[in-house]
């Protein structure tokens, strides 16, 4: 636009500053009077990659006032401060990171894990002390840009090191630290070194250095990817041109699992292997004589709901809760050992999806989609290997009640089966390291360790009931009143009507189980018999799903005989069906036996008793 207005896609670009705007706009911040410190403020966010309605937020003012002075720094530049201090001394490294915001407890965090790290691998990389010092700055300035968005946080992260001096701080050494803080992100191709101008004007004794610490520096970023500050470094063994470092704490498998990807660059460079392992049983290499430790995955043993809390927060605790179960079952899934470790991480899935559709209206929306995104995305890949090992686990269980000569009969179709789970579980595995599934977790982790993040139930109307006491009973009565709704039903109700049924039970319970916590004890009764409900329809339910996948083996084969007949005129070849046909009347038999046993577990859940405990549990709020 002609008149210099800052709007569109002009907001999105040109919003460097020179060294000499960044130092004087952050001594007006820090020294000036209120309404001059907040638009300083507003440049220094926007030159940092902040939106006006985030920056509008962060300064408390309106999003048009944000954009006026946006439209006035680009016509007038510094001009917009009538009295402006003289250009003061480059900051340190303190005063840098307040004025970017860095999360000083990760920084922190990092820049110990890197500085460990260094000292454990003296043997490998043969960098002298002085680097010491070097990779702990380092880890304190590799998110130095995030403030501004996650998005290309650590080019703009190089970006802002080149550009503002550091007291105290040799050009050298801010190159270097420039160079961890850009290679510390994305996967590692060793293309990056020729493309990266900052590490290419550095010596070839400075490049060996630049690499080794951006290198670690990975690792240590890993190894706070829960934004826990909890995972510590324990043994470390170089054996065999191996490296194996062992970590502990209450998000070590999820933590350890992503600074093991995260070490790409060190297998990249080094041409050395290297193992980030829990301090657990599965840590040992073949012959390392590496003892195990005893540390484990810590989980949380309840949500920690409280009756005052706000409806967000306890939404948050609840995500928290199963979020920790999920990740702690992502490894085991992985491998595909432990059927039961996919299980567990599926069902947190799941109830972090019935949590956050629950919680959703005390959320900002934009969070509530995203995260709901991942769920969904996380729900499908966890769902079709999952489905194939119940179905498979119910095929061998009926084997087992064949006689031995009958045994191998189903041994056709569940080779079939086997090789549809076996795609499944690729597929799986591929999501599992996915970008997808890593910005998923990566947002997920930081939504339920902020309190307050993304929260919109104080921003509603006044007197609207926000917290747990007020909420939850409502909340429970109306899925209590979802199951109900099916009495008029149920005496005749088709299987998808038991379905939608059995869904809603499912609903009905995790409600309950949420508030479990500050609810009377009668609760755990109701529970009880309604878990009765869900597993009975939960039962039938695979009952149904098999004899699907039954009929469509049997169409399939049938399908692939036909063809074959087509091509050969001598071929006699028949379905080979044998024992899947009796296997579908064993399964549908058990349909009808379900359905014959149904109607008194569904009394119990529409009881006086039930009814009446239900009203004890809650009447404690």
């Amino acid at each position: 636009m002609g008149d210099g207005t800052v709007s569109g896609a002009d907001f999105l670009v040109g919003r460097q500053l020179t060294p000499d705007e960044k130092i004087e706009l952050g001594q007006i911040e820090q020294s000036a009077a209120g309404p001059l410190s907040r638009r300083a403020r507003i440049i220094l966010n926007w030159a940092a990659g902040a939106e006006a309605a985030e920056i509008a937020r962060r300064v408390d003012l309106t999003e048009r006032t944000v954009k006026h002075w946006l439209n006035e720094f680009k016509k007038r530049r510094m001009e917009i401060f009538p009295s402006r201090p003289e250009p003061v001394e480059a900051p340190t490294i303190d005063e840098l990171c307040q004025r970017f915001y860095v999360d000083m407890a990760h920084a922190r965090h990092v820049g110990t894990l890197a500085a460990e790290l260094f000292d454990l691998t003296q043997l490998l990389h043969g960098l002298d002390e002085r680097y010491r010092d070097v990779i702990y700055t380092g880890g304190l300035l590799h998110n130095i840009a995030y403030a501004g968005g996650r998005a290309k946080h650590h080019t703009r992260g190089r970006d802002i090191l080149i550009e503002n001096p550091i007291a105290g701080m040799d050009e050298t050494t801010r190159k270097l630290i420039a160079v961890a803080t850009v290679f510390h992100r994305k996967k590692w191709r060793n293309e990056r070194f020729e493309k990266e101008a900052v590490y290419q004007s550095l010596s070839e004794e400075e490049r060996y250095a630049a690499g080794w610490l951006a290198a670690l520096i990975r690792v240590a970023d890993g190894l706070d990817y829960s934004q826990s500050q909890t995972t510590a470094i324990g043994p470390c063994r170089v054996t065999g041109g191996n490296v194996i470092i062992t970590v502990a704490g209450p998000y070590v498998d999820f933590d350890s699992a992503r600074a093991d990807d995260k070490a790409d660059m060190w297998r990249s460079i080094s041409g050395t292997s290297i193992f980030i392992r829990p301090a657990s049983g599965m840590l040992s290499l073949e012959n390392d004589g590496l003892a195990a430790g005893q540390e484990s995955f810590v989980l949380s043993d309840t949500p920690g709901v409280l009756t005052d809390d706000v409806m967000s927060e306890v939404g948050r605790k609840i995500l928290h809760f199963h979020f920790e179960r999920m990740l702690k079952n992502e490894r085991g899934t992985r491998e595909g050992v432990d059927i039961e470790a996919l299980h567990d991480m599926r069902v947190a899935t799941r109830r972090m999806r019935v949590a956050l559709r629950m919680f959703g209206d005390y959320f900002e929306r934009d969070i509530y989609k995203r995260l709901q995104g991942g769920l969904k995305s996380a729900g499908k890949a966890l769902g079709n290997p999952r489905d194939l090992d119940v179905f498979m686990e119910k095929t061998q269980q009926y084997l087992a009640t064949l006689p031995v000569e009958r045994a191998a009969e189903l041994d056709i179709v569940q080779e079939h089966w086997k090789t549809q789970r076996d795609t499944a579980q690729e597929d799986l595995i591929a999501y599992l390291v996915s970008d997808v599934y890593r910005l998923f977790v990566d947002e997920m982790a930081e939504f339920v360790s902020i309190p307050g993040l993304g929260s919109a139930d104080l921003e509603l109307a006044r007197f609207k009931p926000v917290h747990a006491r007020h909420v939850a009973p409502g909340l429970i009565y109306a899925a209590y009143q979802g199951v109900r709704a099916y009495e008029t039903e149920v005496p005749c109700a088709s299987l998808e009507t038991l379905h939608q049924l059995r869904l809603t039970a499912k609903q009905l319970r995790y409600t309950i189980e949420f508030f479990k916590e500050i609810l009377g004890d009668e609760a755990n009764d109701v529970t009880g018999t309604v878990v009765e409900l869900q597993d009975h329809l939960g039962a039938l339910n695979d009952a149904v799903v098999a004899q699907e996948l039954l009929r469509k083996y049997m169409r399939q084969e049938a399908k692939r005989v036909r063809k074959e007949q087509q091509w050969s005129v001598n071929s006699v070849e028949t379905p080979r069906i044998g024992g899947v046909v009796t296997y579908l009347e064993y399964r549908e038999q058990e349909i009808l036996n379900l359905m014959d046993t149904f109607p008194p577990v569904w009394e119990k859940v529409i009881s006086q008793e039930i009814h009446q405990k239900l009203a004890l549990s809650i009447s404690i709020l």
